[in-house]
């Protein structure tokens, strides 16, 4: 009812206010949504710009890819005509360009540099450029002369002449921090004023920055690590080339010296115990120290040639199933004259054992190293007792003495080569030894599937000697069959082992 009793002209006054609120009231919308839906896009193209960096990072490429990619990434994706990537060489004291945009204006301005645009280098000491001012100071600078950019190593002339074929009107210079530190420093060039780049997007590029610098510093490290592996492997070639230069002059030397020693051994030997005249007390002496010391080189020839043989595969392992006790046994008698010398115990714990798979020569010779280590560290009326033990896939025997110990120190050496102890187990040994006994010892054992290890109280206190071996198995067996090639031309047998 109230419609009739406003007059027209009233009734035209509201329609036309009505009508101005609906148009204001769309226009409104529009504007804003238009900006809102601007500002969504913006956020967009930062988000996107995050996944290249972080696409790029994972990736494992040279610096200079890494470089192009990223700079790429930012001018693409920001919507800039230009992009410029700079690092820090700490080696010139400089700041070198190392990636240009392959936008359409990066591409014509590279074009037109008079010289190669990655070996324009600014000191780090001229402040009167601009990236080194962003440096410095750790906070971007916003130009509209590119010569900022270029002083002193390009004359304003070509540059300005750049700027006007690329129409670049402003730049953006933005300092790279990895971990609070100015690494480098990018451009970025627009076609307009600085106006037209919002807050938003320039503080977007300032976090991009620490992206930026984590990409470039990860790429570096893993450069330096290809380059150290790759030096590392080459001098691991050369070490190998030497290592085995090395074993032939060993074997050579070795069959060279061996052969003279034996000749002298034997003449000593026949003086002493042959001579067809009397000899004298002092003559006798010399004869037998000659004897001695020439028996000790020829052990330690004996030595070298087996550890030689060894580091070149050229020992081969036969096993075989026998049983552990009674080679023990044998080596027992073979030693029992030298422990009554000093009036030493020999004592074997016997049980019921399965027998083992291994080579029974190569054990032969294990056991007489031992059993000889303890004869020569235990003092007189001393004891050496052996005992073995199983665990239902292995036998461990154990050679026990009760001589000079080792002290905790000086264990994880004994199995080294040449693994002499000055204070310790072989100090107080007055044959000497040749400190190699033990190492021929640990690769013949591991090389037939054992192991070998020392134990000790301390000096004074004894020490006791362990190694395992396989129980002879079908399934042991089995695997040996499998595994066991036929034996090759240069295969040699082991010298032996004196005691």
């Amino acid at each position: 009812m109230l419609y009739f009793l406003i007059n027209p002209t009233t009734l035209l006054y509201i329609t036309a206010i009505s009508a101005t609120f609906f148009i204001g009231l769309v226009l409104f919308t529009v504007r804003y949504g238009i900006k809102y839906k601007r500002l969504l896009d913006e956020k967009n193209s930062y988000l996107i710009a995050f996944q290249k960096l972080y696409t790029i990072m994972a990736s494992t490429v040279t610096l200079e890819e890494t470089a192009q990619k990223l700079t790429n990434a930012i001018a693409f994706e920001l919507g800039f005509q230009a992009g410029v990537l700079t690092i820090i060489d700490k080696q010139s004291n400089s700041l070198k360009r190392i990636a240009v945009s392959q936008t359409p204006e990066g591409i014509i301005g590279l074009k037109m540099f008079p010289v190669p645009y990655k070996s324009i280098g600014i000191p780090l000491t001229y402040t009167g450029n601009l990236l080194i001012r962003a440096i410095n100071e750790k906070k971007p600078f916003i130009t509209h002369n590119m010569i900022d950019l270029f002083v002193p190593v390009l004359p304003e002339v070509i540059i300005s002449n750049i700027q006007k074929v690329m129409k670049i009107k402003t730049s953006f210079v933005y300092p790279i921090f990895y971990h609070n530190e100015v690494i480098g420093a990018m451009i970025f060039s627009i076609s307009g004023e600085e106006h037209e780049i919002p807050d938003l997007q320039r503080e977007a590029i300032m976090r991009i920055m620490e992206v930026v610098g984590t990409v470039i510093e990860r790429v570096k490290v893993y450069e330096k690590l290809a380059l150290t592996s790759q030096s590392l492997a080459i001098a691991n070639e050369k070490l190998k080339e030497l290592d085995k230069i090395k074993d032939d002059f060993v074997s050579i030397a070795s069959h060279e010296l061996r052969t003279p020693m034996t000749a002298i051994r034997s003449y000593a030997w026949m003086a002493l115990n042959r001579s067809d005249i009397p000899l004298s007390a002092k003559l006798k002496k010399y004869l037998e120290r000659t004897l001695i010391s020439t028996e000790r080189l020829i052990h330690l020839v004996n030595d070298m040639l087996n550890v030689s043989r060894i580091e070149s595969g050229r020992i081969q392992i036969s096993p075989e199933v026998f049983d552990l006790q009674s080679l023990i046994q044998d080596v027992v008698s073979e030693v029992e004259l030298k422990a009554g010398e000093k009036s030493i115990s020999l004592k074997v714990n016997y049980t019921n054992l399965p027998k083992v798979f291994a080579d029974l020569e190569k054990i032969h010779q294990v056991l007489l190293n031992l059993i000889g280590n303890a004869l020569k560290f235990t003092p007189k009326n001393g004891n050496i007792v052996l005992s073995l033990m199983s665990d239902g896939m292995f036998i461990q025997t154990t050679v026990a003495d009760n001589g000079v110990g080792i002290s905790k120190d000086d264990i994880s050496k004994l199995f080294q080569k040449f693994g002499r102890l000055d204070y310790s187990y072989t100090a107080a040994a007055a044959t000497g030894g040749t400190g190699l006994g033990l190492y021929i010892c640990k690769k013949l054992i591991e090389s037939m599937g054992g192991k070998i290890w020392s134990t000790s109280e301390g000096m004074g206190k004894g020490s006791q000697f362990h190694f395992t071996l396989p129980i002879a198995s079908k399934q042991v067996i089995n695997q040996a069959s499998v595994n066991q090639t036929l034996r090759e031309d240069g295969m040699m047998p082991l010298e032996p082992t004196a005691i």
